[in-house]
């Protein structure tokens, strides 16, 4: 929706639990609105709010993403041109996780080939539009392929994927679209933000990033419903 100020607005799902977000178990926490700086600035550290440190960042100032103020909400962005990412340290324990819950909040700018994150163990490219398709391998030792979820990438929306020993989905706005009930759990010890495989910038997300959340385990109805209302009224 575009507002009467012109700003860009998103209706991302209200949920009825007044719970507030989940704590237990937090591994990542990137909000766009902790980032600081002026509207254009280059993002070398986006900070993380989990309590961890496990910030993510980008040495290389030609890769390093913007902050774009008042877009959503009229709240901040971190903008990727499709040539920019950040990597992340080894947020989950790779080599002892045993299940993850991811949430991003994003909005692609384009339809062409990119990656949005690489989380996966499995050893080749995600990608988040791929023509009719998505490839993602977050939180497992295998990559799935499925088709485009039911709103465009090219509108606002909260894209979620969980992952444990025998299951594997893939939400948009709270909703199933994906599932798998065959996996195997592995996460990668290097994972990246806004490409599509570490150290390659070659398919890299081109759009907006205004939140991400990182669990260690698949969340409950209960903690879901509460990750989504505290997004939704943002």
């Amino acid at each position: 929706d575009i507002g009467v100020t012109g700003v860009q607005t998103c209706a991302l799902p209200i949920y009825s639990s007044a719970a507030g977000l989940p704590a237990t178990g937090l591994r990542l926490w990137l909000k766009a609105d902790s980032v600081g700086g002026v509207d254009g600035s280059t993002v070398a550290t986006w900070s993380d709010q989990s309590g961890l440190n496990n910030a993510a960042q980008q040495p290389t100032t030609g890769s390093q993403p913007v902050m774009a103020a008042n877009v959503l909400n009229g709240r901040p962005v971190v903008r990727f041109s499709g040539s920019q990412w950040l990597n992340l340290p080894d947020v989950m324990n790779a080599a002892s996780a045993m299940a993850g819950e991811m949430y991003i909040v994003a909005k692609s700018a384009t339809t062409d080939t990119m990656g949005l994150s690489n989380f996966g163990a499995y050893n080749n490219y995600n990608y988040y539009i791929n023509g009719g398709n998505v490839y993602e391998s977050f939180g497992s030792t295998v990559r799935y392929q499925f088709g485009l979820p039911p709103q465009p990438q090219t509108d606002w929306h909260l894209y979620n994927v969980s992952s444990k020993a025998g299951e594997w989905v893939a939400r948009q706005n709270g909703r199933a679209f994906y599932t798998s009930a065959s996996n195997t759990v592995g996460f990668r010890t290097n994972p990246v933000l806004g490409t599509c495989y570490p150290g390659d910038g070659s398919y890299a997300f081109k759009g907006d990033i205004a939140e991400v959340l990182l669990y260690d385990h698949v969340l409950t109805d209960t903690e879901r419903e509460a990750v989504g209302r505290y997004l939704g009224i943002k």
